[in-house]
């Protein structure tokens, strides 16, 4: 006679993609292409007693793609001019330049020349330099934020739904055995999660996982980190302009718990 070998694999054992998650080879990123966005306002005002002036402003975004290389630079113009005074005034201002692109691998993004420290850990600060640092837009929309992983264990093959606030935002099936869901998206800053279980022979599992939420929290087992070099950039040419260096890193733990540190070397200072 015939004969079967039925085999069950746990949820928890399988390998599970996020929700909205997409392939790194079906990443594009895009034609080669130059871009100029612009800016304009300005004003002219006629006094009777006398005394005309004109004012004018342009602000100009100009960019460059080729291959996965971005290219962006912000410049300024302003015009002044009064009859009561001599002269005008004809300003144009830099204001930043840079040069970009994505680490796939790495869910990263390396940025050269001016740019600004992520402000997580440390308070942001303008440089000019080199920055590698992690970029949540390269994850599925799932993953992105903190939200909480829940872990239980289904007697059979069962129905698992996930309420915050009174509102189903997680439905799903799992087999028998223990189940972890990672990919809830976060929702809001705080509510507690009720997790409900129904199993295939009508009983019902409830239980609750506390959650709420502060910038630094990360999910389980979900790394951030930023590492900086470069010197300081400020728009007063009379300021001092040390060389420093800056690393952070946020790893998220089981339980809810986020473990983060950072680092930042300059001349006579450290911390």
């Amino acid at each position: 006679g015939q004969q079967r070998l039925n085999l069950t694999i746990p949820q928890a054992f399988m390998s599970n993609r996020a929700r909205g998650y997409i392939p790194p080879e079906l990443w594009d990123p895009g034609i080669n292409a130059g871009l100029l966005n612009y800016n304009f306002s300005g004003n002219s005002v006629q006094n009777r007693i006398g005394g005309n002036s004109h004012y004018a402003y342009l602000n100009l975004q100009s960019g460059l793609n080729i291959g996965a290389w971005r290219l962006r630079d912000n410049t300024t113009w302003s015009y002044n001019s009064s009859d009561r005074s001599s002269g005008s005034k004809n300003k144009w201002q830099h204001i930043n330049t840079w040069l970009e692109r994505d680490i796939i691998p790495l869910r990263s993004r390396l940025t050269l020349g001016d740019g600004y420290t992520q402000g997580d850990i440390f308070d942001g600060i303008n440089f000019r330099g080199a920055q590698l640092a992690s970029d949540d837009n390269m994850l599925p929309d799932s993953q992105r934020g903190f939200a909480p992983v829940i872990h239980g264990i289904a007697r059979g093959t069962a129905q698992v739904t996930i309420k915050q606030n009174g509102y189903d935002i997680y439905n799903s099936t799992v087999p028998p055995g223990p189940f972890t869901i990672n990919d809830i998206y976060a929702a809001g800053n705080s509510g507690d999660l009720q997790v409900t279980i129904k199993e295939a022979d009508g009983s019902t599992q409830i239980f609750t996982v506390p959650y709420s939420s502060v910038p630094l929290l990360q999910r389980e087992g979900h790394t951030r980190y930023s590492i900086t070099a470069g010197e300081y950039r400020s728009g007063n040419a009379q300021q001092e302009k040390p060389r420093f260096f800056q690393s952070t890193l946020l790893h998220g733990l089981p339980a809810g718990w986020t473990i983060y540190g950072g680092t930042q070397l300059a001349d006579r200072y450290r911390a």
